[in-house]
């Protein structure tokens, strides 16, 4: 069976994101993105889809929900990618 694991780094002016996303894990997560509902909905994905995720972000630039809204949006872009191809 293909190792089906990829691993995005994603670096711009105001976050860096690195994520490994395994599709054949077992529900393992290490997720620290700085916005805690976001943390906590992706640790649930993780552990009820069996997937193994791991998320560290860094914001470079803002805060409140500016700072969430580029975390979301800058992690959720290169899982995306990954899991379609």
């Amino acid at each position: 069976m293909t190792d089906r694991r990829a691993t995005v780094v994603r670096d711009t002016n105001e976050t860096q994101i690195e994520l490994t996303l395994a599709l054949d894990g077992t529900g393992q997560a290490d997720i620290d993105t700085g916005v805690g509902f976001f943390d906590h909905m992706l640790h649930h994905v993780a552990v009820h889809g069996l997937f193994d995720l791991s998320v560290k972000a860094s914001h470079r630039r803002g805060r409140g929900d500016r700072a969430g809204a580029r975390a979301a949006r800058g992690a959720g872009r290169p899982a995306g990618h990954r899991a379609h191809g």
